[in-house]
């Protein structure tokens, strides 16, 4: 979502943007307000994403350990049709600045989103998988240091006042009829987590929104390449709730959806395990995705934002969680 930055910001960008050795010329534009405002960072060397971060959300420790984490990530991924954006030292050597607002810097992902209706068919649903297969491999042998801090995604802080999007009483949102399917889902969620229980094999560092919108395919003489962007939601989970929002997009696409939920899941058991048993749990895990995106709303509308349509996304939430549940 590109549009006029406010002044305020652009120029937080740019003062941050001075901490770094970048070729000039530099340019810089804003790509994205919703949450984080994200600014594409033109240079002679090539382009960068800057992010200024929105206060009030993640602690600078939980920052700093997500850029921890992806750089980890993007050196483990090198060799692979897999990539993802890596943070960007300072002069001073720091990942994050902190000033007014904390801000980092990103190398850039090359590439388009597909869908269904796009160019995604069988083999590069696979690749999807893969790379999510790739991400969760990674993150259960990743060994974190000490002082490693992330939000935790469980049933307690998704569908309450304890969500890391700080939403409030969520009765102050939802109507009386969504509320109660929503205390729903909550219960199911709740009832799934504690079948899959502590093991590391099904908990570790996730994505949290991993879906079409963020992921860029690029195709090579090789081959297709996939970067996932967006780690702003990163923290600790189930690996199986990583997996319900792609098959939830690709649910979307009625004409094309078991051949691409095939693919897209034996791509992801190309590079890990995932028994069979638990592909029963995930429509409620895609109704999970759409409870937890209402929290993120009421987060809106508590803090008096209206840059989106609050009540009409809300609506269409409640309907595909409706949806979701409904699906075998």
């Amino acid at each position: 979502m590109s549009g006029p930055a406010d002044p305020e910001l652009l120029e937080i960008a740019r003062r941050a943007l001075a901490e770094y050795e970048l070729e000039a010329p530099v340019g810089i534009r804003p790509i994205r307000l919703i949450n984080n405002a994200v600014f594409e960072v033109t240079t002679a060397a090539g382009r960068f994403a800057l992010r200024v971060h929105r206060p009030g959300y993640r602690t600078a420790a939980q920052i700093r350990s997500e850029l921890q984490f992806l750089r980890a990530l993007a050196d483990d991924l090198r060799g692979t049709p897999v990539s993802v954006p890596r943070p960007v030292a300072r002069r001073d050597g720091e990942l994050l600045g902190e000033g007014e607002r904390c801000c980092d810097l990103l190398t850039w992902v090359e590439g388009r989103e597909l869908k269904p209706t796009r160019g995604l068919g069988p083999r590069s649903a696979f690749l999807l998988g893969e790379a999510l297969g790739r991400l969760h491999d990674f993150a259960q042998r990743f060994e974190p240091t000490a002082g490693f801090e992330l939000p935790t995604w469980d049933a307690e802080t998704m569908f309450s006042s304890a969500s890391p999007f700080r939403p409030g009483p969520l009765e102050d949102f939802l109507a009386p009829d969504a509320l109660e399917l929503f205390r729903e889902v909550a219960e199911r969620t709740r009832a799934v987590f504690a079948e899959l229980g502590p093991d590391t094999e099904q908990w570790g560092v996730i994505h949290k929104d991993y879906v079409l919108v963020n992921c860029r395919f690029r195709r090579t003489p090789a081959g297709w390449e996939l970067g996932v962007l967006d780690f702003d939601d990163v923290g600790w989970g189930y690996y199986l709730d990583d997996v319900a929002p792609l098959v939830d997009n690709l649910a979307d696409f009625s004409d094309s959806y078991r051949r691409l939920r095939r693919a897209f899941l034996a791509g992801y058991r190309s590079v890990r395990a995932l028994p069979p048993s638990l592909e029963r749990h995930l429509p409620t895990l895609m109704a999970a995705r759409q409870a937890v995106v209402l929290t993120w709303l009421a987060a809106k509308r508590r803090r008096g934002e209206t840059d989106l349509p609050l009540d009409r996304y809300a609506e269409y939430r409640v309907v595909a969680m409706r949806e979701c549940l409904a699906r075998r």
